[in-house]
């Protein structure tokens, strides 16, 4: 079985969030090469196209939008057959572009339209630079480190990325409101200063490049402009910034997010894109107790009311599952859990006394159980030895289970709730009112969301998880791990 997902991403991508509108320009477009065929505007959201309009090109090759329609600003694609596509930048302006199908940027001719021509000078202009610097990063490459035809390569390079900075400054100065100069400073990283030394020449900080890039990683980002969520290059910075930019970790990442939305409150574009952006990568993340990410934005923005562009329904669907997945969070005690085990002898969890307790939810039918648990058998002699224990729930209570425990010499502590249980009302109440078991135990599917097994939880002496989701080859290193941890 596979864990479920919200997928909410079709649920987002509406055009009716986005508050700026355009005052009906029309987009015309003379492409050479086709004719007598449709072609599409697709827009982007974030960092993907999706089809906003249709039209068609006549004989000449000449394609009409914004007839019938009004296009929000941001970066869009005119696609052509062969799903071949130029990109064009919208900021309600009438557009008038000439292009062949032989290099559609190359051959790009931009006749009205400031957005554009600014947008198509400035790709001239990079690949003109990117044309004059590659014989430099030749030459680097084959030349020794320490001659002087390396150093001369380096400073013609060092030249080169000159013109392209000067080129951006004069581009940003003179054009403080233009979406493409926007867009494109939005690409670009702050320069990092040469960082401090003492007397020695050393560096006072390691760390000072890294630091200074980090806190000036949004500084050439508008958070009051939603026309840049309608551009690849925001997603890009987003992505990059959580996956590069910051440790792996639940905390810090948490930390980082509201520290991130809280400068685009006042942007309803932007604040969008982003809380939904972050949700749906901490909520589908692999990275081992990340779940806790999902469950802060959940609970901060969606429970609260603020994830205004979802349905009720979709809201609920996401709160539901940040609940559900609360109670098993890292660095939370589990609920302590009580079951009979193979002589139906009542065994609690928070009854067992050991320094690590390794809880395991399996079945005896699952194949990669069959793999997994003869592992854990095989190292438990060693682990009890250090202060382990396992406490293994079986969702089968029959001969197969009892026959799999004595085969494998599994000797630590299982337990199964009967099947009858589920459909004899009279004996689950008979257990709960005499005291032996709770509801979440009889429901332990759901209090801890086992949708696949076998699900592995490694627990700390006072049953607070420590990491789950784990093979049985990664536990003896974890617990080693935390030993060395705890003696810090």
């Amino acid at each position: 079985m596979k864990m479920k997902k919200l997928l909410f991403l079709l649920a987002l991508i509406t055009t009716s969030g986005f508050s700026l509108k355009a005052q009906n320009p029309l987009l015309k477009f003379r492409i050479n090469g086709i004719k007598d065929t449709t072609v599409h505007l697709a827009y982007y959201f974030g960092n993907k196209l999706y089809y906003s309009d249709t039209s068609r090109a006549d004989k000449t090759g000449t394609v009409i939008f914004g007839k019938k329609k009004t296009y929000e600003p941001g970066v869009y694609a005119v696609v052509i057959p062969g799903t071949r596509y130029f990109e064009i930048v919208l900021n309600n302006e009438p557009v008038e572009m000439n292009t062949d199908t032989s290099d559609l940027n190359g051959k790009m001719v931009v006749v009205k339209s400031k957005e554009n021509k600014l947008f198509y000078d400035y790709i001239q202009f990079i690949n003109a630079r990117r044309l004059e610097s590659e014989p430099h990063r030749e030459k680097m490459k084959t030349a020794d480190s320490k001659s002087k035809e390396f150093e001369d390569a380096k400073a013609k390079l060092a030249q080169v990325d000159k013109k392209v900075k000067d080129h951006q400054a004069a581009m940003f100065k003179d054009n403080p409101t233009s979406l493409t100069a926007k867009i494109i400073r939005l690409s670009t990283d702050p320069e990092i200063p040469e960082p401090p030394k003492n007397a020695d020449g050393s560096l006072k900080d390691s760390l000072f490049a890294y630091k200074y890039a980090k806190a000036h990683y949004w500084d050439h980002l508008d958070f009051s402009d939603p026309r840049l969520v309608r551009c690849p290059f925001y997603h890009n910075r987003l992505e990059s910034y959580f996956k590069n930019m910051i440790a792996q970790v639940p905390d810090t990442m948490i930390v980082e997010a509201d520290r991130l939305i809280s400068k685009m409150l006042d942007n309803k574009d932007m604040f969008k894109y982003t809380v939904h952006y972050l949700t749906y990568t901490f909520e589908s993340s692999k990275q081992m107790c990340m779940d806790a990410a999902f469950v802060h934005l959940a609970f901060k923005y969606y429970k609260t009311g603020k994830a205004f562009w979802l349905e009720e329904d979709k809201v609920k669907k996401v709160i539901d599952r940040a609940e559900e997945l609360a109670p098993i969070l890292c660095n939370v005690a589990v609920h302590p859990l009580s079951m009979p085990d193979t002589t139906m002898k009542w065994r609690r969890l928070y009854d067992v006394k050991a320094q690590f307790t390794i809880l395991i939810f399996w079945d005896p039918e699952c194949g990669h159980c069959k793999k997994e648990m003869p592992k854990f058998a095989e190292m438990y002699a060693k682990l009890k030895a250090q202060g382990v224990e396992i406490w293994a729930v079986s969702s089968d209570r029959n001969d197969k289970w009892f026959k799999f425990i004595r085969d494998n010499k599994m000797n630590f502590i299982n337990v199964a709730i009967p099947e009858e249980v589920y459909s004899n009302q009279e004996l689950a109440k008979e257990w709960l009112g005499k005291g032996y078991t709770d509801l979440k135990s009889l429901n332990y599917r759901t209090a801890f969301d086992i949708y696949s097994t076998p699900k592995v939880f490694l627990l700390d002496k006072d049953k607070k998880i420590l990491a789950k989701q784990i093979d049985a080859d990664q536990i003896e290193k974890l617990i080693e791990f935390y030993r060395n941890k705890e003696k810090k």
